[in-house]
């Protein structure tokens, strides 16, 4: 997600018979992140061609808007030192 300051994202995706959900936000320690960084961000395991389900929830104590973005997780990595790097040069 490319804001930096929000309370609570989840994701749910089906894992065998149950849902698995991974969370990010200013309401839980980034250590608990699934890929800690400045902005929450998830991993989606893409397996084969068949379509997949997936959902996203995000609380916010205050309205909010914002483009969602796919993007490959070497893909990501590589915009986020990018960033990190004009970070610390400004």
């Amino acid at each position: 997600l490319p804001v930096a300051l929000i309370d609570d994202v989840a994701l749910f995706e089906r894992e065998g018979g149950g849902w698995r959900m991974q969370r990010a936000g200013d309401a839980v320690a980034v250590a608990d992140w699934s890929r800690p960084g400045r902005r929450p961000a998830f991993d989606v395991r893409l397996e084969g061609a068949a379509p997949r389900t997936v959902y996203l929830r995000v609380r916010h104590s205050d309205p909010i808007g914002f483009p969602l973005t796919w993007q490959p997780a070497a893909e990501a990595e590589r915009a986020d030192l990018r960033e990190h790097l004009a970070l610390g040069l400004a």
